[in-house]
């Protein structure tokens, strides 16, 4: 029993720690007394005794031999005595204590011994009795995510930060974002749309971390849900929003800019220079660098490295400069398995200052459509699009041609793919900027996002 002057607390068997050591097990509760004239408050959840003198009281401390060696070293110290309900594994901390232990020892067994003994507040001291719990801190409670394109997904590096300033662990029993967001543990974890059952330790803290796809060109909000043991805030919202705008798609397979350079933004598909040389000049918006201009040769080739994708649908999109563009019926692009000289092929080629799209299928049948409808000069913006056995060319984002061809090719994880000079020799000369290959088709709000976003001002 816990006694507060007249205030009578019902506890059970306890177990005792001292300065966060195990000692022993109390089998008959502690009692605390106070001197008259004491008071007893609530204290920001904490009942706080405040006494000239409290003397906490226990019979019966079960401890083994070692331990109650232990606890005589520590007579007539200053220690923090926790005192934990093993009905309940409620814990009550009391700080401060000026520990005494009576000399006399009830009952000795070959490894077990009974103390009667007490703990004592020294003059003008307060002592805080009270029961360890979480406490729950976040930091910051809104993220905006900014803009970005609709369908492409942000960076994932905004997040925010859990604390436990408590005494006591802290346990998330689920986090919860909107729709279209998801979240992670840490800068290394795995992207989830909730996550479950983290425990953060005292004075300890865990980095939560968002990321969001806004389908359409909307502004997305909503709280991500953090819920808790904390009994003072069990639910606590960080505020998340992003402005999706219309943008081009970022979910290409492949994605070359020509910047000087024939990295893929996707890092996956690095353009490597197998034979001749290429040069970097003026792209459609007149940047320096940020076009490759391939000589009217036999040798230039960029080699695209195996993709692992089917390409039953893509699309090609990309910037020719057509004053460049010479005849001859010249290979400018080619996606196939082992080759054009082979069969099951997809190529562009140039031809009397036109593109023009081949394919073959298995069986090495072949089939040709003009890309646009001639006399074309300067840069200008290419889509085609292979839809089965349906073909269709957009030029500056019109549509040019409309085609369903009799032979298909089977593009299943092609391994020879290029620009430039295939096989046998026979590169076009033509400057190209901006290459990318989706393994689908795209919408006409899409289409338009890239011409939009690549066209010159």
């Amino acid at each position: 029993m816990f006694s507060f002057g007249k205030r009578n607390v019902k506890i059970g068997l306890f177990s005792v720690k001292i300065n966060d050591t195990y000692i022993g097990v109390i089998k008959a509760g502690p009692k605390i007394t106070t001197e008259e004239g004491s008071s007893i408050q609530n204290e920001d959840g904490d009942d706080v005794v405040y006494s000239y003198r409290t003397i906490i009281e226990f019979e019966d401390l079960q401890m083994s031999k070692d331990n109650y060696e232990w606890l005589r070293e520590r007579h007539n110290t200053i220690n923090t005595v926790t005192y934990i309900d093993l009905n309940t594994t409620t814990n009550y901390k009391v700080e401060n204590c000026l520990l005494n232990i009576k000399p006399k020892i009830e009952g000795n067994h070959l490894n077990i011994v009974n103390v009667k003994g007490y703990v004592t507040t020294s003059s003008a001291t307060a002592i805080n009795i009270f029961v360890p719990a979480p406490e729950i801190s976040v930091s910051p409670l809104s993220i905006g995510l900014g803009e970005i394109g609709e369908g492409e997904t942000t960076d994932g590096s905004d997040y925010t930060t859990i604390s436990n300033s408590g005494t006591k662990a802290l346990s998330l029993s689920s986090i919860v974002p909107p729709t279209n967001y998801e979240i992670k543990w840490g800068s290394g974890g795995t992207w989830e749309n909730n996550l479950s059952n983290k425990t953060v330790n005292i004075s300890d803290s865990e980095d939560l971390y968002v990321r969001v796809t806004p389908p359409d060109a909307n502004t997305y909000a909503g709280n991500i849900v953090i819920n808790s043991d904390d009994d003072d805030e069990p639910t606590t919202n960080v505020a998340v929003t992003v402005d999706g705008v219309s943008g081009a798609p970022g979910d290409y397979i492949s994605y070359l800019k020509f910047d000087g350079n024939l990295a893929d933004e996707t890092g996956n598909h690095d353009g490597s220079l197998i034979a001749g040389s290429i040069s970097y000049v003026n792209d459609q918006k007149g940047e320096g660098s940020s076009a490759a201009s391939f000589g009217y040769n036999e040798t230039d080739k960029v080699d695209l490295g195996n993709f692992t994708e089917t390409f039953t649908t893509f699309t090609i999109s990309m910037w020719i400069d057509f004053n460049s563009l010479l005849r001859n019926n010249r290979s400018v692009f080619c996606l196939s398995n082992n080759g054009w000289d082979n069969n099951d092929s997809f190529n562009i080629r140039g031809t009397g200052g036109s593109l023009q799209v081949v394919v073959k299928d298995a069986s090495g049948n072949a089939q040709l459509y003009n890309v646009d409808g001639g006399g074309l000069t300067g840069w200008h913006h290419v889509i085609i699009e292979k839809d089965g056995f349906n073909h269709k060319t957009w030029i500056d984002n019109s549509l040019e041609a409309d085609f369903t061809l009799y032979y298909n090719p089977t593009l299943i994880s092609p391994d020879e793919n290029f620009i430039g000079s295939y096989s046998s020799g026979n590169c076009a000369g033509f400057s190209i900027s901006d290459y990318r290959l989706y393994n689908r088709v795209l919408s006409n709000d899409e289409r338009t996002a890239i011409y939009d976003e690549e066209k010159p001002v």
